[in-house]
């Protein structure tokens, strides 16, 4: 999705009011166009929990309203295609493939499962054409039954931890941004991962590999995500083949 002017500033103004409240938060993915343009339908932030209600609170007072869940994706996309088709068309024609990523994810009833972990929560609010998704945890969705399912709160504590500001926003460190790409990929897309999951991967590898400190922390949250099957995760990792590494887990028997 690329923004117009008027959207552009609405975004500012959302990260404004959070910065200036002290909301802790990290824009997890697809961070380093924004606010101009996001890949997909909607920008997505990691809220601590402590400052999940300030958040909400701020950002309806940046003129978003509550989405819901299970049938905004549809209707917002036709909205939009409506509002501007001109837009619209010429995005399509020149993003095919992000079009089609962010036509698929709007579909997706299903994408946000009801049976969650204690204690994690989302929201979705709408301003316009600018759709947001808050999260108070980070989870991932489980191959098993489809719920999603906190990680352990050391790697969701260094998400908030190693962050930094990059102009007016939050993001996370290359280490963890990296990992959230990696889950991602193995649980939300079932090991299929897309193709500026792993352009922006094999950027992030030139910070990591290289660098005895960021492998180090690479290696300690993957042993806390994959447990046993860590090292297949981090051998796969290394030689880019991003989409063994969900078979490979699946064949692994000490996973």
């Amino acid at each position: 999705m690329e923004f117009d002017e008027e959207e552009i500033r609405i975004i500012k103004n959302l990260i404004n009011e959070w910065n200036n409240n002290d909301v802790d938060y990290v824009v997890p993915r697809f961070h380093y166009d924004l606010p101009s343009y996001v890949p997909g339908g909607d920008i997505d932030f990691y809220v601590r929990s402590e400052d999940w209600n300030l958040a909400i609170s701020g950002a309806r007072t940046s003129g978003f309203r509550t989405r819901s869940f299970n049938r905004a994706g549809p209707r917002n996309l036709l909205n939009t295609l409506m509002k501007n088709p001109i837009r619209a068309l010429t995005y399509g024609i020149n993003n095919t493939k992000k079009a089609c990523d962010m036509v698929i994810n709007e579909l997706d009833l299903g994408r946000r499962s009801e049976n969650v972990s204690a204690g994690y929560g989302e929201w979705a609010g709408i301003n316009g054409n600018i759709m947001i998704h808050l999260m108070n945890h980070l989870a991932y969705k489980s191959p098993m039954n489809g719920s999603m399912i906190r990680v352990d709160p050391i790697v969701e504590e260094d998400l908030f931890n190693y962050s930094q500001r990059d102009g007016i926003l939050i993001i996370p460190n290359e280490v963890d941004e990296y990992v959230h790409l990696l889950c991602r990929g193995i649980f939300k897309y079932e090991g299929d991962f897309p193709d500026y999951y792993k352009n922006r991967m094999e950027y992030l590898k030139q910070h990591i590999f290289d660098d005895s400190e960021n492998y180090e922390r690479l290696s300690n949250l993957l042993n806390l995500l994959f447990f046993n099957a860590s090292d297949v995760v981090l051998l796969y990792s290394k030689k880019s083949l991003y989409d063994n590494i969900k078979n490979e887990l699946t064949s692994y028997s000490n996973y």
